[in-house]
C-alpha cells in the first residue's frame, strides 16, 4: 500500500501493519506503537541514506508488521555495499538509543515517556544483528560469505538459518500454547513472519543473479558506466551452466572455445539470456553462435 512519494522513493505500508495499529488502539498501546514506528522509520531511513551516498537508488521503503525493508533499484549491489547498507540500520538504532539515554540522564522527567522508545531501539538493533535472512544481520552475513562462495550458496546458508530460527520460534510459541496454556501472539506472529520471509529469500536465490543482470540495463539507461568481464567457456557447455559462471556485478563477454582452446566465436550476456529463453538451459553455447550466424 503506497503512502506517499519521497523524491524517487515510494514509502509503502504493509496491510498487516494496519491490523497491528487497530489492535494497539483497542489495547491502549497506541503511544507505544507510534514510538516503535518512529524507531523503524529512523532505522529504514538510515539504510536509504547510506545506499544513496554509495550511488544506489532506493526504489521503495516498506514498513512491515515486524520491521521494514528498503528495496534498491538500478545497478547490482556489491558485497561491500550490501554490508555497509545493512549495518546502517542497527548502528542507527544504537545511536538513537544512546542519544535518548543521554537525554533521560540529563532530563529524568523524560524517562516515563521515552523508556519504551529507548528499549525498542536497543531490541531492534540487537534483533536485526542476528545472522538470518531477511534481517540486516543476515544480509551482512551473506556479504561476508560472498568472499568465500557463490551468491546462491551464500543466500541459501543465510536463508536456512532464518528458516530454522523462524520455525523454532513458531514451534516454541505453539508449545507454550498447547502444553502450558500460554498465548503469546507476538512471538507466534514473529516466528511465522520470519519463517515465511526466509523461505521467500531462499526461493528467490536462484533468480538473484538473473535479476541483478537484468537491472544493469536500467542502470545503463540512467547513465551509469558498466565494467566488463571477459570469460572463456567450452563450446559444448550448457547455456545454464555458462550463466552460472557469469559475474552479477559486471557486464559479461564470453569467448567460446573448441576442444583445442581456439576461439570459435563470441557472445555477450544478453545473447546468452536470449538463447536460454529461446532454446532452454540445456542447449550448448555453440548453438547460439550458429543461430547468430544464420541471422
Amino acid at each position: 500500500m503506497k503512502l506517499f512519494q519521497l523524491g524517487n522513493t515510494q514509502i509503502r505500508l504493509h496491510p498487516g501493519l494496519l491490523l497491528v495499529l487497530v489492535g494497539a488502539t483497542i489495547l491502549g498501546l497506541l503511544w507505544r506503537l507510534l514510538q516503535a514506528m518512529s524507531a523503524l522509520v529512523l532505522h529504514e531511513i538510515s539504510h536509504g541514506i547510506i545506499a544513496a551516498s554509495m550511488g544506489y537508488r532506493v526504489d521503495n521503503v516498506e514498513f512491515l508488521p515486524f520491521g521494514g525493508v528498503a528495496r534498491l533499484n538500478g545497478r547490482p549491489i556489491s558485497p561491500k555495499a550490501e554490508f555497509c547498507i545493512a549495518a546502517a540500520g542497527p548502528l542507527c538504532s544504537l545511536v538513537v538509543a544512546g542519544a535518548v539515554s543521554l537525554a533521560i540522564m540529563f532530563l529524568p522527567i523524560l524517562g516515563d515517556r521515552l523508556d519504551y522508545f529507548l528499549n525498542f531501539n536497543i531490541a531492534l538493533a540487537l534483533f536485526n544483528l542476528l545472522p538470518l535472512l531477511p534481517l540486516d544481520g543476515g544480509r551482512m552475513f551473506r556479504a561476508f560469505l560472498l568472499c568465500f562462495m557463490k551468491p546462491y550458496f551464500a543466500t541459501a546458508v543465510a536463508s536456512w538459518l532464518g528458516i530454522i530460527f523462524g520455525a523454532g520460534i513458531t514451534l516454541f510459541s505453539l508449545y507454550l500454547l498447547l502444553f502450558l496454556s500460554i498465548l503469546n501472539p507476538f512471538l507466534l506472529l514473529m516466528g511465522v513472519f520470519l519463517l515465511a520471509a526466509a523461505i521467500r529469500e531462499l526461493r528467490a536465490a536462484p533468480q538473484a543473479k538473473l535479476s541483478s543482470m537484468l537491472r544493469r540495463k536500467d542502470a545503463f539507461v540512467h547513465g551509469e558506466a558498466l565494467q566488463i568481464r571477459n570469460a572463456a567457456v567450452r563450446a559444448n557447455m550448457p547455456c545454464g551452466l555458462a550463466l552460472s559462471q557469469l559475474s552479477a556485478a559486471k557486464y559479461n563477454l564470453l569467448f567460446v572455445l573448441d576442444e583445442q582452446m581456439k576461439v570459435i566465436g563470441q557472445l555477450d550476456e544478453v545473447e546468452l539470456l536470449e538463447g536460454i529463453a529461446r532454446n532452454g538451459h540445456e542447449a550448448p553455447v555453440a548453438s547460439l553462435l550458429k543461430k547468430r550466424a544464420v541471422c
